[in-house]
């Protein structure tokens, strides 16, 4: 892009088949998730940081074998909060009707800071994940900006599955491959290739992306595991 305008992310770690009450079951540690729920959201509108609750602004997202989704702000862009994007903005998706039950806990004072442990137990036995909850990671990145002079959005799409074969869940897959891509581009970080690409330190992410090679060494990592982005424009 010429400049970027607009950045948003749509993520959710989902069930293959989604069983009431909660239509949902959790695929990494629990106790984020509930956390996930009720940390409040910052966003960037504008140029400027603002917070807003979680779990608000609800938006049904479209996927293509998946069916519609609920999207909500949640607290997911950390350190991409100093990137010069005036708008960027990071929502959890879950199945219609699961959110709906978390607000009703809420005004409910569930979360209240006297009963908060006794509902993150409940919660977290509820969406403990038996031997037949095949989960899927849906992901969606928008950007929106000018490129060669013209306005353009472009969307990349992720949808990835429980490896059967290998008994390895797609939450797994998606966040451990990208953990052991970096580690074998660190490896390589005493290459004569490589000593471009690479600072030393403490190094965040979104930086090691400004080079082309590093993110097309992830990208090729992902794709030689089946993990696949696809773009439309």
């Amino acid at each position: 892009f010429d400049t970027l305008d607009s950045a948003k992310c749509f993520v959710g770690g989902l069930p293959q088949s989604p069983k009431p009450p909660w239509l949902y079951k959790s695929v990494f540690s629990p106790i984020d998730v509930v956390e996930e729920y009720t940390r409040p959201a910052r966003i960037v509108e504008n140029g400027k940081i603002a917070i807003k609750p979680a779990r608000t602004e609800i938006e049904p997202i479209e996927f293509e074998k998946v069916g519609t989704l609920d999207a909500f702000n949640s607290d997911g862009l950390r350190t991409l909060l100093d990137l010069p994007i005036p708008n960027m903005v990071e929502k959890t998706m879950r199945f219609p009707g699961h959110i709906q039950k978390i607000i009703e806990l809420r005004d409910s004072g569930a979360f209240a800071k006297n009963r908060i442990e006794t509902t993150a137990k409940m919660l977290i036995d509820s969406w403990k994940s038996e031997a037949e909850d095949f989960d899927q990671t849906v992901m969606r990145l928008e950007f929106s900006g000018i490129k060669n002079g013209q306005p353009i959005t472009e969307t990349y799409d992720l949808l990835d599955y429980f490896d059967r074969e290998h008994g390895i869940s797609s939450m797994a897959r998606t966040t451990g491959y990208t953990c052991t891509a970096m580690a074998n581009l660190l490896l390589q970080f005493s290459h004569k290739d490589a000593k471009n690409t690479m600072k030393k330190g403490v190094v965040l992410m979104e930086s090691l992306g400004q080079n082309q090679k590093n993110v097309d060494f992830v990208l090729s990592h992902l794709c030689e595991r089946n993990i696949q982005l696809s773009c439309k424009v």
